[in-house]
């Protein structure tokens, strides 16, 4: 038996799903001030250079992206519900394989022991997310010298 999971008795421990409820309070604090400041760096770079619309060159995550976002994390971002079955903790592995922005929530659920099962699999598809990223990043290195061939 995990952290969590179910004793001999089939009784689920929920002590701990309350856990990571002030460290996601926090991340999110500061989600939202990173957001804040890009916004603001944006709205100050559109007065310094006269522009008549306030251009998204810091911040560019319009509604289709938050809507994606939103719609592929649901159930790995479920921080505190209990879902003591193997089905349920499959599902939220395989919402966890659609998530490319909101890495921390995985983290900290593996660190309260929230996610009791399949902890490989998630440690393993956080890996390969962060690879994703990589190639990502190093493609979009590329992009200036290619357009300028």
């Amino acid at each position: 038996m995990g952290k969590l999971g179910c004793g001999i008795d089939g009784v689920l421990n929920e002590a701990k799903f309350s856990e990571p409820l002030p460290w996601i309070g926090v991340y999110i604090a500061s989600a939202s001030l990173a957001c804040a400041l890009a916004m603001a760096t944006d709205l100050i770079h559109g007065f310094r250079h006269w522009k008549l619309w306030f251009p998204c060159k810091f911040f560019t995550i319009n509604a289709t992206s938050l809507t994606i976002i939103t719609v592929a994390v649901k159930l790995s971002v479920d921080l505190n519900t209990p879902m003591p079955w193997g089905q349920d903790q499959l599902a939220k592995l395989s919402s966890t394989a659609l998530i490319c922005s909101l890495y921390i929530n995985i983290c900290i659920q593996l660190g309260t022991g929230v996610i009791f099962e399949f902890q490989l699999e998630h440690a393993l598809i956080m890996f390969l997310m962060l690879v994703l990223l990589v190639v990502l990043s190093f493609s979009a290195l590329t992009l200036p010298g290619i357009k300028h061939y």
